[in-house]
């Protein structure tokens, strides 16, 4: 017998025909309609876990103004009282037939409905629901006098938070023609690139001959969700005629958090496997010309977008899924792209999906134990991204915390479970761990780094990876400071750079902010990033300072990209400690006091810096001095000459009637 609950005698068993299993799947029949006629209407209901909402569901069925119908309740291996209700229901009325199976989805269940169904007409309803009185009387009559194939319907949302229904009627998406009546009917081949989103594919909101349900062998899929698409749209393209009835019939419930629509994260692939079942039947029936391809390619991009915007946890996997594997199956060339309304492009260009060929990036961050428990606020933002990434890193310090995952908070426990994020450990480099280590790990790819005290806007990644895709062999970042030096080629202090800056073209003198959000390709670090003993000695505290020196020592400009970032939107409380480092460096002076090592230390820093403001190239032997002042006489003529690094910066010629100051390229001659 089925795994019930609570057994019940076992009237008969059924063999299901499914289309995905290799095998048929069985059901127990626990108690059979009493019909003496087959009826005008088999309703059939798959059950799971909503005895909350089951009975007014049937209520709403029993009180129908047409009574000659039968319903066909499947319980899908129910947890809790269900089955129990159904049962009680189809004891006080012998229309009721109630079916049990093991738990195989709302599509196996709705197929073994199928199997017993004797009614002219079929309709598939869910048991949270409720429907209007005249539901059946009104679907039937428009399918009998118009002989259509189908009726689709209208719907209202009903709030179970607030127990009312928002006024918007839902399900029909185009307006026909209906000369003043409450319906149309229309040639299925009239719909053309609209055939699939004239109106929503759930099979709550349609009515359908059965007689044409089993001629063309019209079954479910056995997905834990999307599991009606296919019987829809296969329904849709073999009908001829269908009708439309502009009448909301059915209130739909949602925010039930027992609802199949909240469960996306647990199998967020369904749509693929509905839509690339529906691809291949449209292809071996030959119905795939312009017109069904234009129609398949925006619906299922529809349902590209619906899934990443109704997914949390595996957001991030559906977005990386689409890019690799959906956009290279299915858009093989601008024409494919050409097909798609303007609003699904553009959908599909802000998630960054419209080409495969943009790189995946991984992000990485740090934290310590006075923002562990905030943390999860930045990384829910970085989910949220438009743009996917290949990995999520969080790396944390052992000695910070020792008893390493028992020390996390349940809801970053919960991220890693469900693979949102990786948490790694590495030794305790402060700031430094949201890129040293991961640069280790993953030499080869471009990585992002984030900061554990920020709210992130969904288009970060976007943002930096289009940079990236233009400029792969710069540094990107999205908040930067502007270095001044004065005449006599000395840094002003920090607090004085211009912060930040709005626009600036790829430079040395673009001071990196990595937190707001900075993307590092392959190979653009020089080696000395790694030197973890000379980053205590010079730069413990301000690791962008350190990772600024090792783009410039390696020759790698600062790109800042722009819209910038524009003002910081901070975690709330995540600024109370005053150990954070931003107090240290910039209110306290450390960043001078560490800018000053690292010059003093890697003098081609400077160097460089000075090449890009004289567009010079000064190539000088080890040995010579920073600075050499030469005097002299030539016929009369004398000079004071400055060199920096064995570069001319500034001289001064004098005659005895005039002088001339030549200072990096420029000349001024004053007569005397």
């Amino acid at each position: 017998m089925i795994n019930n609950k609570k057994p019940y005698n076992v009237i008969k068993k059924i063999e299901i025909k499914n289309l995905s299993f290799d095998k048929n799947t069985e059901a127990d029949v626990l108690c059979f309609a009493q019909n003496t006629n087959p009826p005008k209407v088999s309703v059939i209901i798959p059950v799971f876990n909503i005895a909350e909402y089951l009975p007014q569901c049937l209520e709403s069925l029993l009180q129908q103004t047409l009574g000659d119908f039968e319903i066909i309740a499947v319980d899908d291996g129910s947890s809790d009282s269900s089955l129990d209700i159904l049962m009680s229901y189809a004891k006080q009325d012998n229309r009721i037939t109630v079916i049990a199976q093991n738990n195989n989805f709302a599509g196996v269940a709705r197929n073994a409905g199928l199997t017993i169904a004797s009614g002219k007409y079929v309709i598939f309803l869910d048991g949270d629901d409720f429907f209007e009185n005249n539901l059946l009387e009104k679907a039937s009559s428009v399918l009998e006098s118009e002989n259509s194939d189908l009726v689709f319907f209208k719907y209202k949302y009903f709030n179970v938070q607030t127990n009312t229904d928002e006024p918007d009627c839902r399900g029909i998406n185009k307006k026909f023609n209906t000369n003043g009546r409450d319906y149309v009917t229309v040639q299925t081949d009239s719909l053309k690139e609209d055939i699939f989103t004239f109106a929503n594919p759930m099979p709550w909101n349609k009515m359908l001959r059965m007689e044409f349900v089993r001629k063309n062998n019209l079954l479910f899929q056995n997905l834990l969700l999307s599991n009606d698409v296919y019987f829809s749209f296969t329904s849709i393209v073999q009908s001829s005629k269908i009708s439309i009835l502009y009448q909301p019939l059915v209130h739909y419930r949602y925010n039930n958090s027992n609802s199949l629509r909240n469960k996306r994260d647990e199998q967020p692939f369904c749509f693929y496997e509905c839509f690339s079942k529906l691809h291949d039947y449209l292809v071996e029936k030959k119905l795939w010309d312009k017109d069904i391809k234009k129609a398949f390619l925006n619906s299922f991009v529809s349902s590209i977008i619906f899934t990443i915007d109704n997914t949390f946890y595996k957001k991030n996997d559906v977005k990386l899924f689409a890019k690799h594997t959906i956009i290279p199956q299915y858009f093989k060339s601008r024409d494919d792209y050409s097909l798609l309304k303007d609003k699904y492009l553009k959908d599909l260009e802000t998630r960054g999906l419209t080409n495969s060929k943009l790189p995946d990036v991984i992000v990485s961050l740090t934290t310590y134990p006075a923002r562990i428990k905030t943390i999860n606020q930045t990384i829910k933002t970085i989910i949220d991204q438009t743009y996917p990434y290949k990995l999520l890193v969080l790396w944390l310090a052992p000695s910070q915390f020792p008893n390493k995952e028992k020390d996390l908070p349940t809801e970053l426990i919960e991220m890693v479970k469900r693979k949102t994020i990786q948490v790694c450990w590495y030794q305790d480099i402060r700031s430094y761990k949201k890129l040293i280590p991961t640069l280790k790990k993953y030499p080869n790819d471009a990585i992002v780094t984030i900061d554990d005290d920020l709210l992130y806007p969904k288009d970060l990644l976007q943002r930096l990876v289009n940079a990236y895709y233009s400029s792969p062999k710069m540094i990107h970042t999205l908040r930067a400071h502007g270095i001044i030096i004065n005449s006599l080629f000395e840094f002003l202090p920090y607090r004085s750079w211009k912060n930040p800056l709005n626009e600036s073209a790829p430079s040395y003198f673009n001071f990196l902010t990595g937190g707001a959000g900075c993307l590092y390709p392959p190979n653009t670090l020089s080696k000395i990033v790694f030197k973890e003993r000379q980053i205590k000695g010079l730069c413990p505290l301000a690791d962008d300072i350190w990772f600024w020196a090792s783009a410039v020592l390696n020759g790698v400009p600062i790109n800042l990209v722009t819209p910038t970032i524009g003002q910081l939107k901070y975690v709330p409380n995540s600024q109370d400690s005053d150990s954070t480092l931003w107090k240290k460096n910039v209110l306290q002076g450390a960043n001078d006091e560490q800018l000053h090592c690292v010059l003093k230390k890697f003098p081609k820093i400077f160097r460089r810096m000075i090449e890009e403001i004289t567009e010079a190239k000064i190539v000088t032997p080890k040995t010579t001095p920073f600075i050499t002042v030469t005097k002299g006489n030539k016929k009369n003529i004398w000079y004071t000459s400055l060199d920096f690094l064995g570069m001319n910066i500034y001289t001064l010629y004098r005659s005895n009637n005039c002088k001339i100051i030549n200072c990096l390229g420029f000349k001024l001659k004053k007569d005397i």
